[in-house]
């Protein structure tokens, strides 16, 4: 089942440097076009059915938000709500209500996470939320012995706030290879969600696996159909640009991989 689903990270109306935020108005925006365009915006569980297991049309594509920032709070939960829209949000669990001090390079530019009651709120309303990792790093920078934390705990820390089900995980920054596939299985995961699919890694039979499209300040709302439609040459200038952002946000991993030297003895 090839579904197409979108990934939006921030929005807020503070700015930022960088691509990642989008201010609220520009994404009302965004909702109204893709409405109008006949299509109907949903969260992961409700895309796919995971509760009642029916299948749904073809004008029905995914909404998720990576790091679930308090824009979703404050501005995305009543646009979606007047919209009839819903989205998945997913959350590094360590960092839920502080402030983004992972995110290494922002000239001290800081975005405040969602607390416990936000994400209580985002699922009553309709929403859903995923496991983001517990600490936002990237996984093959975390010892295995520390996957637990960041795949079972997280998840058990999600479900423990909002009393729902967590059934999908979003590696931080994409990455993922087989050992991650096989954890996920056995942990109890549905799926996954990233930005990439590697053709040397297979994905389990019994494993959902999506492949989002990336959304960032530069993409205007008459975009979104087009994307959404997989229209050329629209699709491949969007790869093309995304691709390069991706490649620029190894600034952040980099940074990590430098702490993680000068902590060892």
């Amino acid at each position: 089942m090839n579904r197409k689903v979108l990934l939006y990270h921030k929005i807020e109306s503070k700015p930022e440097i960088g691509v990642t935020n989008i201010f609220p108005g520009q994404f009302y925006k965004h909702l109204l076009t893709v409405k109008h365009d006949g299509h109907k915006l949903q969260s992961l569980e409700d895309l796919f059915n995971l509760t009642h297991k029916r299948e749904t049309g073809n004008n029905k594509c995914g909404l998720t938000f990576d790091d679930g920032y308090t824009g979703l709070e404050h501005k995305v939960i009543d646009m979606l709500a007047e919209t009839g829209f819903s989205a998945t949000a997913f959350i590094p669990v360590k960092w839920i209500g502080c402030e983004n001090s992972w995110d290494h390079g922002r000239f001290g530019i800081r975005f405040r996470h969602m607390d416990q009651k936000a994400l209580r709120n985002w699922v009553d309303a309709g929403n859903e939320t995923g496991s983001h990792g517990y600490t936002h790093k990237r996984l093959d920078l975390v010892p295995v012995k520390e996957w637990r934390r960041e795949i079972l705990d997280s998840r058990k820390r999600l479900e423990d706030i909002t009393g729902k089900k967590v059934r999908w995980f979003a590696p931080p920054f994409g990455w993922y290879d087989h050992r991650l596939l096989d954890r996920l299985l056995v942990a109890g995961y549905e799926g996954i969600a990233t930005v990439r699919k590697l053709p040397s890694i297979k994905i389990p039979d019994n494993l959902l696996f999506v492949q989002r499209i990336p959304i960032y300040m530069f993409h205007s709302a008459n975009m979104l159909p087009y994307l959404l439609k997989d229209t050329e040459p629209v699709s491949n200038a969007n790869k093309l640009i995304t691709g390069m952002i991706h490649r620029a946000n190894y600034g952040t991993v980099l940074a990590q991989k430098i702490a993680i030297r000068i902590r060892k003895p």
